[in-house]
């Protein structure tokens, strides 16, 4: 109780003493609180939740024109117009198009991730 009784009269002796000081703190103050005040009642209120948009599936393709060549003669036997892809290949396909990557090609691969990762990381805070 000692304590507030001092605390009191502390500060019933410093506004005597700086009534202007303690005039102008006290003004500060109240235009802040009736800033503050007018902020919020003119502030917009919160968005509403939108809704999801209704994403209907794409239709498919259909051709309006028939599909041009590209120019010049040298098409070869891999070019297609169009062409139905299997959902696996064949033992054909794999032995012409799949190479085995080599153990340096996995560590240069490798190397390259890390690379990025740390590029990405070391701007991070």
């Amino acid at each position: 109780m000692e304590f507030l009784e001092r605390l009191k009269a502390g500060i019933k002796d410093f506004l005597e003493e700086n009534t202007k000081l303690a005039v102008a703190i006290s003004v500060v103050l109240t235009v802040a609180l009736l800033g503050a005040v007018v902020a919020v009642a003119f502030q917009d209120p919160l968005p509403k939740k939108k809704k999801k948009a209704d994403i209907k599936p794409p239709h498919p393709y259909e051709a309006v024109q028939e599909f041009l060549p590209p120019k010049g003669s040298n098409l070869t036997e891999d070019y297609y117009f169009s062409r139905e892809q299997n959902p696996k290949w064949s033992d054909e396909e794999f032995n012409k198009w799949f190479t085995v990557p080599t153990e340096k090609d996995r560590e240069e691969l490798g190397e390259a991730n890390e690379n990025l990762i740390n590029e990405l990381l070391g701007e991070v805070p």
